[in-house]
């Protein structure tokens, strides 16, 4: 139970909070004229103009017919006189009207700074005495009022003399009610205090709480507060437009009227008066509203409901346990008949107001995108019904779980409010925080279901990337996981031939051990046997041995090559820094490589060049350049005591490159038929430690 109410009051919290703040914006803009007279008579002035042009017009349209019809003079309606006394009223209308409506919207001031309506038919003060409602368009404390009142009437102290452990917690309380209902917040956090020891009341310390709470009243009847402030703020702004409108179209009323009589003006006067009242009807409806809510308690406590003479305790409402059930049904009553007061003033008074019909209704009437807006209330009343039958869930959990299985439900309801405090309510963004997007997608879920839902998150680039993120981090676990495998593995086969770096901490290739495997002329054999201990098909097993070998071939035609570039580069080099016979001999020995080089002489034939050798002079020790030029050579040996020719490294390099082009297409095949990612990671992993050993063929 003490779960129970604490995620009732934690919902009722935002919901309470809320109300001052839209009574607010309804008092705003019930109080507000939206253009100045400096505006409107600077709109009005050509419509004047106009007005006197038809004026003159009718006046000799008038006098014409009457001298060719002398009948015309006593015509009610188009006679001359008939023009003439509707120009008159015309003038004063046109003088007047302006006049009275700015009467009429310091009355209204007046009125809601005054709280005269609630006062009058309720009884109610809504002004502030600290700071009365003035021209400052401070709207005091009416939303107060409404909260406090209204939040009494479901929480309050089961005895007037009842103290508490908590410090200030009936201070709290007070204030709450009187004068700041944000204080909701700090008896939230004691909503199951205890009644304190010092009481002498032994009748209230048998009491479980300090307080009662009607969880599930106080948040229905909130909720229906908010929703019926929504709706008449709406109603306020659409009303500040029409009186503007109907203000400013005020020349072209009196103009229909001096041309063809009061219909047009009547209509447009009528509507006027309509527009005008519009917000007192709303004031009385709200305040009687809360009249009913604060009077709740005393109706369900009274003989009225259980029978004179019979104890509430031993009714069979009572018995039953349906009071709750009924208490919701009597605030949805409420709800429907607030509603309808505009339609009961229409029948008693034979106006003409006509109630929109709730949000969708006033949606509707929106120009242009009014269907679309519709549409779009529809989707979000779907999004109630899902919370409505979630509520089931969980209540229908409570009656088949027991309280301990239905906690775990009411968690999410508790973790719903944190949310809205830490992702929304404190101020900051909801899309930068993690709750915030939690909410979103929840919205989505309740809009929308599972298929809503999936096109929020496919929407969502903070959802994608952090979605992206994940299966990076899942990938890279896998692939770390492998590449260890296949380290081991590697070392069981040639032990040593991975060592830990003391810097890292992870297993690096020990380059001197993987040089000697190649000096020795094991490197394919061993690696061969470490494919052949990974477990994987023969297929794989194939296809990894012949794309490590031919990347091998590949990167040594490669290298090749480049030495040989080396050597052509070394002797340009050597020749431009020579002359004379030096350089001849020096241009004629780069053209032999071209076909090849006899590499038991070919110190020997350097040597016999003095820009070649240290000094400068002939026969002494070779420099740099000549052996960079021999070690070069050394490289593309033949085997034959030759160096390759030209076309021999190219024909091995495109030969090579081809079979490298060709073992690759079918690894990366082999690669993508395996479904398994993890096995997949595996084969990559240990062909990188076939590829690594590979290096060390490269001199």
């Amino acid at each position: 139970m003490e779960f129970l109410r604490w995620i009732a009051i934690w919902i009722c919290v935002p919901i309470y909070k809320t109300i001052p703040k839209m009574y607010s914006i309804f008092y705003f803009l019930s109080n507000a004229r939206f253009l100045s007279d400096g505006v409107i008579d600077e709109l009005s002035k050509n419509l004047y103009v106009l007005v006197s042009v038809v004026m003159l017009f009718a006046f000799s349209a008038s006098l014409l017919a009457a001298i060719v019809n002398p009948d015309l003079l006593s015509d009610k309606k188009k006679g001359f006189w008939a023009v003439f006394k509707r120009a008159v009223i015309g003038i004063v209308l046109i003088v007047a009207i302006p006049f009275l409506f700015d009467l009429a919207y310091e009355l209204q001031g007046k009125i809601m700074q005054n709280s005269v309506i609630e006062k009058v038919i309720l009884g109610i003060n809504y002004a502030d005495d600290t700071n009365t409602l003035g021209s400052d368009g401070n709207p005091g404390k009416g939303g107060q009022v409404i909260a406090g009142n209204l939040i009494k009437s479901v929480l309050y102290p089961i005895s007037d003399e009842v103290s508490v452990e908590v410090e200030d917690l009936g201070d709290d309380y007070n204030e709450m009610v009187s004068s700041d209902i944000s204080k909701i917040s700090k008896v939230a956090k004691h909503i199951n205090v205890a009644p304190s020891s010092e009481n002498n009341d032994e009748e209230v310390l048998e009491e479980e709480y300090a307080f009662n709470f009607d969880g599930l009243i106080a948040i229905v009847a909130g909720g229906i507060t908010v929703y019926i402030l929504l709706l008449f703020a709406l109603d306020m702004a659409v009303r500040m437009f029409k009186l503007a409108f109907l203000e400013l179209t005020a020349p072209i009323s009196i103009m229909a009227y001096i041309a063809s009589g009061d219909e047009i003006f009547s209509k447009w006067r009528k509507e006027v008066l309509h527009t005008y009242l519009d917000v007192f009807i709303r004031v009385a409806a709200m305040g009687f509203y809360l009249f009913l809510i604060s009077n709740l308690t005393t109706f369900f406590n009274s003989s009225v409901l259980w029978g004179a003479g019979v104890d509430k305790g031993d009714n069979w409402l009572s018995q039953v346990s349906w009071t709750l059930l009924l208490q919701v049904i009597i605030i949805v009553g409420m709800l429907i008949f607030v509603k309808q007061i505009p339609d009961l003033i229409n029948r008693a008074f034979g106006t003409n107001y006509k109630p929109r019909g709730g949000i969708g209704g006033r949606l509707g009437e929106m120009a242009a995108v009014g269907d679309i807006a519709k549409k779009g209330w529809g989707t979000l009343t779907k999004a109630a019904g899902r919370v409505a039958g979630v509520a089931a869930v969980g209540t229908a959990a409570v009656g088949t779980l027991g309280l301990p299985g239905a906690l775990n439900a009411g968690a999410a309801l508790f973790a719903a409010h944190h949310g809205w405090n830490k992702g929304f309510d404190g101020g900051k963004a909801g899309k930068d925080t993690a709750v915030g997007r939690k909410l979103r997608q929840s919205g989505a879920w309740l809009t929308g279901g599972t298929k809503g839902l999936n096109e929020f998150n496919e929407k969502d680039p903070e959802y994608q990337n952090l979605q992206y993120q994940k299966q990076q981090k899942e990938n890279q676990n896998i692939k770390d996981a492998a590449k260890l495998g296949a380290q081991n593995n590697a070392n069981n086969v040639a032990p040593g031939l991975y060592i830990t770096n003391p810097a890292t901490g992870k297993l690096e290739i020990d380059r001197a051990k993987a040089d000697s495997l190649v000096a020795a002329g094991t490197s394919d054999n061993d690696f061969k046997n470490m494919v052949e201990n990974s477990g994987f098909s023969r297929y794989q097993k194939d296809q990894i041995i012949n794309y490590v070998k031919k990347n091998d071939d590949k990167k040594v035609a490669e290298n090749e090559q480049s030495h040989f570039e080396n050597i052509k580069s070394n002797f340009s080099n050597a020749i431009s820094a020579s002359s004379g016979a030096d350089a001849a001999t020096l241009l004629d020995m780069q053209k032999q490589f071209d076909s090849g080089y006899n590499l038991a002489k070919l110190a020997t034939d350097l040597q016999s060049i003095g820009s070649m050798c240290v000094g400068g002079v002939a026969g002494g020790a070779l420099n740099a350049t000549a052996l960079d030029i021999i070690k070069s050579a050394s490289v593309i040996n033949n085997g034959s005591g030759m160096s390759k020719s030209k076309k021999d490294l190219d024909n091995k390099l495109t030969a090579t490159t081809a079979a490298f082009t060709a073992a690759e297409s079918d690894y990366n095949n082999m690669v993508d038929k395996e479904a398994n990612e993890s096995k997949k990671q595996s084969i990559k992993q240990t062909t990188n430690v076939g590829k690594e050993i590979g290096k060390s063929k490269i001199v």
